[in-house]
């Protein structure tokens, strides 16, 4: 179980649905077999080459329906998708990515600039 926050500050619980080797499937309580809501985790081990020990590669994706008009005017369900997406070098340390992610945290805090490069498309701030 994965439990995050909304926007609300209300706990939304994540449970762990599927796993597949390097890949693991929670789904959260509005998922159904029409509309996701899944947080999907994959780590794949560091391929060593040489005296290069390798980068550990994961990726986090929060998938949730959403309902949009298409371009004739309907309403229709399509998936949106966030992700965190790392490769990190052997000998990296927790506090290497704690100081990462609390620099990605201040950005991600900041919803003028999330909308303006998600939304908008503008890459220069």
């Amino acid at each position: 179980m994965i439990n995050l926050l909304n926007a609300a500050v209300s706990a939304v619980p994540y449970a762990l649905y599927r796993v597949e080797g390097d890949r693991a499937v929670y789904i959260g309580p509005l998922h159904s077999d029409t509309l996701a809501d899944k947080l999907i985790t994959k780590s794949v081990a560091p391929k060593r080459n040489g005296l290069n020990l390798g980068n550990r590669r994961s990726d986090i994706n929060l998938i949730t329906s959403t309902s949009v008009l298409d371009g004739a005017g309907a309403t229709v369900v399509r998936d949106r998708k966030i992700a965190i997406v790392s490769s990190l070098p052997v000998g990296t340390t927790s506090a290497h990515v704690a100081e990462d992610v609390a620099r990605l945290k201040e950005l991600l805090n900041q919803p003028n600039v999330v909308e303006q490069i998600m939304l908008t498309g503008q890459i220069e701030l």
